[in-house]
Order: C-alpha cells, then structure tokens, then sequence
C-alpha cells in the first residue's frame, strides 16, 4: 500500500493541512503516517537548565522528561484525530510518530529508510525578510527529498483564521 509522510510544526495550521493530507491519502489509496519532530534544546537553553536545576533532577529530567513530553504530544495528536476527524478519515491514518532530532534531517530519513510516495506538510506562518513564504524545512526538503513534496499554502487560510488559536479540523 502507499504511504504518504505528513509532518507536522502543530501550529494553528496544522488542522488544515492534515485535512489536505487526509483528502490526498484517500485520493491516493494511501496510508498517512502522522510525524512531529521535537528538536534539541539548543545551547542557551541548556546552560539555564544546568546552571538552576539540581543534579539528581536533571540526571531524571534527561532520563524521562523529554520521553514523557512525547508520550503527551503523540497522546495529543491522536485526540485530536479522533475527535476532529470522522471514522472514514481516521481509516487513512496510519502510523502516529514523535522523535527528536533536527527537523529536516530526521524528515529526509524517514523518507529514504520507509519508502513514502509523498511528504505533505505547510510552508512558513509568516513571511520572512527575504520574502519567501517556505520555512527552511520546507526548503531543505524541497530540496533534498527523493519524492515529491506537496507544500500546503497556509497564506490562503490566514484570511480567515481566528486568532483565538481555536480551529477545528472539519473547518476547512
């Protein structure tokens, strides 16, 4: 059966391009494997947490903090699929992932280890000063993949988002 890689950023977008994904997935008579990738901390972030919390707590922070983050983001993930999707939607869904590396990297072997047909996720919330509407992520895949990738234009549902940051998959 075909697969289609769909990564998510979770943003206030997010509920849209899963529905494109969704909709391509059954266009395709394929499966959609649901991906977030959580990256390191970087270097700031980690010299606070060394230089404010204790040793014992740090050495359990890094041993089960980061896998209990996400447990709850992939436990978040399928609530929404469930509650937002129907049961003929959710039939398109296949594997729920959460890993930690860099984004683009992590992506990139996904895609070359699993064998997906297609890589769907959004391009950049805002504009950036060079005017380019791609995050570098979606730059990086763009391109290095060795199968196409969709891009979803989030700019066409900015005009009629909330910014309440309350969506619901079945808006579109």
């Amino acid at each position: 059966m075909k697969r289609i890689l769909l990564a998510t950023d979770l943003g206030v977008m997010s509920p849209f391009i899963m529905t494109y994904a969704i909709d391509m997935a059954r266009q395709s008579h394929a499966k959609l494997d649901v991906v977030h990738i959580v990256e390191p901390m970087g270097v700031f972030a980690e010299s606070i947490i060394n230089a404010y919390v204790p040793s014992d707590d740090l050495k359990h922070l890094r041993e089960t903090g980061v896998q209990h983050v996400m447990s709850n983001i992939k436990a978040q993930i399928i609530d929404h699929i469930q509650s937002d999707f129907t049961d003929d939607d959710e039939d398109y869904i296949g594997e729920i992932q959460v890993l930690n590396g860099e984004v683009s990297e992590t992506l990139l072997n996904l895609v070359k280890s699993r064998g997906y047909e297609y890589v769907v996720l959004g391009g950049h919330n805002t504009v950036s000063a060079s005017n380019s509407a791609l995050g570098s992520t979606a730059s990086k895949l763009l391109q290095l993949s060795p199968v196409p990738v969709m891009v979803v234009p989030i700019s066409r549902f900015n005009s009629g988002m909330s910014t309440q940051g309350e969506s619901s998959f079945r808006a579109v």
